[in-house]
């Protein structure tokens, strides 16, 4: 077996790089100045290429042909002073991580009733530092995390049957914060493939957290810093053997952990008289391993019999979605039906609450902005980007997000469209002094905000281009005064 690469060297970094550029990760405005400017020359090369690629070659002048060869000559002399630029910032990078003085520095933010760590992204180093420490766990711990979407897939396919069966939905209590240090330790250290150097730096984040943390609401030796990258990794780590002895069980048909939120399916509950008995013996299981699951009665705990005559509709909701249950006694058959959840329901309220309150807080200065803005929101709220800084050109929006809705979801989202046409429209006198003018540009707008519906732009995975610079701009006052997530 080949040994693997975990050094925090420029090869490594470089690596690291291209992953996050392919995710989109990697904004350049951030870089350097130096790589900036060969970015900016390989982009006005590129321009003048596609404008001589739109005439055909065979109309092309002497002086285009000549032009033609000498700009992909000068593409590929700033395609390696661009690799040139790179590496010599991720060298400067990797020789600061290597050096003695090099150090994560942990920084306390308010998370909800919790502490949230984060360590600065405009430290480089640290950054690059902390993402190649990631990789190297992953790899040598083989850490697989399941995507909401393939999970939530399963589900659907799972829950509905004509198989009876018992399902637990429930939640680790204080996850991050419930983590035992000491077990978790010598799983580290007991894998003899991670290297050295990524088991003092896990050790270093560790001791920094527990000199920080309030240790009056988190347990001495507890624990993982709740909102640095390294910490998901550590609890995947921990979990991994829980997992595995959960699934093994003779009576577990599926199970599935996301970061906290836990989700069974059983075929039987043994000797317990009750599926309320069984799970009080998963409480303990827990507990046994350092991490108590919610009380029955938690809106996110949920049991559910579907094994003996009793078989009420019920719901329950997870990673995003209400899902219903109905029993249907005649075919003896379990159907589930996915629409959003409260929390997705609330956030696509308060957006569409937001864009037109931003429409009018700004048609009082700029009406010609604020109409553009406003329409610009609702093709955001309604349909799909590509996002354009990912090489994988990864889709996002109403349908990407929410693409198991069924048709109680999609009444939903006809409401959402109703909501949207019977907002009020406010242009302030002052902009607009003339009634008539006033109302013609009011009804006109009113028109183009009619042609927004949601179920349509989900049955058709409606896409609208979208720069990632507006989309940020966008974001900033669709999502103002939203809780922290």
């Amino acid at each position: 077996m080949p040994i693997l690469d975990q050094s925090f060297s420029t090869d490594n970094f470089e690596v690291i790089y291209n992953l996050l550029s392919r995710k989109g990760k990697v904004n350049i405005d951030k870089m350097p100045e130096s790589y900036k400017d060969v970015v900016a020359e390989i982009k006005g090369v590129n321009e003048r290429l596609k404008e001589l690629n739109h005439k055909k070659k065979s109309a092309w002048t002497e002086d285009e042909t000549a032009e033609h060869q000498a700009l992909q000559d000068k593409r590929k002399e700033l395609r390696i002073k661009k690799h040139d630029e790179l590496l010599n910032i991720l060298s400067s990078l990797a020789k600061e991580v290597r050096s003695n003085t090099f150090k994560f520095d942990l920084s306390i933010q308010k998370y909800r009733d919790n502490e949230e760590f984060v360590i600065d992204k405009a430290n480089r180093a640290a950054y690059y530092a902390m993402c190649q420490l990631q990789h190297n766990m992953k790899r040598t711990f083989n850490i697989e995390m399941e995507s909401r979407h393939s999970i939530m897939v399963s589900i659907k396919r799972l829950l509905n049957t004509k198989t009876p069966l018992y399902a637990i939905r429930t939640d680790v209590s204080g996850f991050f914060e419930s983590i035992p240090q000491d077990p978790l330790l010598a799983k580290i250290e007991s894998n003899s493939l991670l290297s050295y150097k990524s088991k003092s730096f896990i050790r270093a984040i560790l001791k920094e957290y527990n000199e920080k943390k309030d240790t009056s609401a988190v347990d001495v030796k507890h624990g993982v810093p709740r909102g640095v990258g390294v910490s998901s990794m550590l609890s995947e780590i921990y979990m991994q053997d829980i997992d595995r002895e959960l699934k093994n069980r003779q009576e577990v048909i599926f199970y599935v952990r996301y970061v906290d939120d836990i989700f069974m399916l059983l075929a039987s509950i043994g000797s317990h008289g009750s599926i309320e008995d069984y799970y009080k013996d998963l409480k303990t299981f827990f507990i046994g391993k350092g991490l108590s699951l919610k009380d029955i009665g938690d809106d996110k705990c949920k049991l559910l019999d579907y094994v003996n005559k009793s078989r009420p509709n019920d719901s329950f909701y997870y990673l995003g979605y209400d899902i219903k249950l109905t029993y249907k006694a005649s075919d003896k058959e379990l159907n589930a039906e996915f629409s959003l959840s409260k929390k997705k329901r609330d956030k696509l309220r308060n957006r569409i609450q937001n864009a037109f309150l931003h429409f009018e807080n700004l048609s009082k200065v700029d009406l010609k902005q604020a109409r553009r803005d406003l329409l610009d929101a609702l093709r955001l709220i309604s349909g799909n980007i590509r996002l354009r800084n990912s090489k994988n050109g990864i889709k996002a929006g109403l349908y990407y997000s929410n693409d198991l809705l069924d048709e109680i979801g999609l009444k939903e989202l006809d409401k959402f469209t109703q909501r949207i046409h019977h907002m009020s429209l406010n242009v302030p006198e002052e902009t607009i002094s003339d009634d008539k003018e006033r109302r013609e540009f009011v009804n006109k707008l009113k028109m183009r905000i009619e042609k927004t519906d949601l179920v349509q732009s989900w049955k058709n995975r409606t896409m609208y281009n979208i720069h990632m610079d507006r989309l940020s701009e966008i974001m900033k006052w669709l999502d103002y005064g939203k809780e922290e997530n």
